[in-house]
C-alpha cells in the first residue's frame, strides 16, 4: 500500500466486516466500513496473517506486525468498491520505498505460492504520481504533460513483452519515470504484484485512464 510505509515488511490484519481507513475521519465512514475494530478476527484471517508472514519470513525477509493500523487510502478505496459488504479478511502490507523496485519484486515472489492457497494477492497504486505536476497542471487550465501517458504507455509495452528487467530500472530505462514518480511507493505495489504472478503470467489491463491530469490509473490482471 502506497500511504503504508516502513522499514520492515509490516503486516496488519484488518477484520472482515470492519475496514477501517487510516487517513478518514468520522464523516467518511459509510454503512458496512465501520470505523471499529470490535469484532473478532475470524478464523480463517488467524491461519492467513501467519501465512503471509511465514511466506516472507520463509525468503530472509524480517516482518513487524502491527495489530493497531488501519487500512490507508490506496487499500480502502478499492477494496470499498469491490467488496462492499466488507466480507472478506484483509492483510494488508507495508512498502519499503527507500529500497526500490528490485526489493519490491522479492517480495511478491515470496508471497506468490499464495495464491494457490486461495489468497488474493492486490497492488494498488498508480502508475504516475507527481503531485507537483497536479497542482501546476489545475493552475493551467488542467493540460496533461506528455509524460504522463507516454510513461504509462512505456509500462504497458514492458509489461505485456514480460521485460522485467527493463521495468525494475524505469527510472533510466524509461522517458519519464523519474518525473512521473518523485518517490516510489506509488509505483513499487506494481512490482511486488508482478514477482507474485512469476514469469509466465500474462499480464492484461482491465483499465487505462489518467485522472486528475496527471495521475495514470491503469490496472492489471495477471493470469
Amino acid at each position: 500500500m502506497p500511504n503504508f510505509k516502513d522499514c520492515e515488511t509490516c503486516g496488519n490484519p484488518i477484520p472482515a466486516q470492519s475496514f477501517t481507513c487510516r487517513f478518514c475521519n468520522a464523516s467518511q465512514s459509510v454503512e458496512n466500513f465501520p470505523k471499529t475494530r470490535e469484532r473478532v478476527i475470524r478464523s480463517n484471517l488467524e491461519a492467513g496473517l501467519p501465512t503471509v508472514v511465514d511466506a516472507l519470513e520463509g525468503h530472509g525477509f524480517a516482518v513487524e506486525q502491527d495489530a493497531q493500523r488501519g487500512l490507508d487510502h490506496g487499500a480502502w478505496m478499492p477494496l470499498r468498491q469491490m467488496f462492499p459488504s466488507a466480507d472478506i479478511p484483509v492483510v494488508p502490507l507495508s512498502v519499503q520505498t527507500h529500497l526500490g523496485p528490485g526489493h519490491a519484486y522479492r517480495v511478491g515472489q515470496a508471497l506468490g505460492a499464495l495464491a494457490q492457497q486461495g489468497l488474493v494477492l492486490m497492488g494498488s497504486g498508480n502508475i504516475t504520481h507527481n503531485l507537483r505536476d497536479y497542482q501546476t497542471a489545475r493552475m493551467a487550465g488542467g493540460q496533461t504533460p506528455g509524460y504522463v501517458q507516454g510513461f504509462a504507455d512505456w509500462v504497458h509495452h514492458h509489461l505485456v513483452d514480460k521485460d522485467v528487467a527493463a521495468l525494475l530500472d524505469y527510472r533510466q530505462a524509461s522517458p519519464g519515470g523519474s518525473r512521473a514518480h518523485p518517490s516510489e511507493d506509488h509505483l513499487l505495489p506494481l512490482f511486488t504484484a508482478l514477482g507474485a504472478a512469476g514469469p509466465n503470467a500474462q499480464p492484461a489491463a482491465f483499465y487505462r485512464g489518467i485522472s486528475d491530469y496527471v495521475i495514470a490509473m491503469d490496472g492489471y490482471t495477471f493470469h
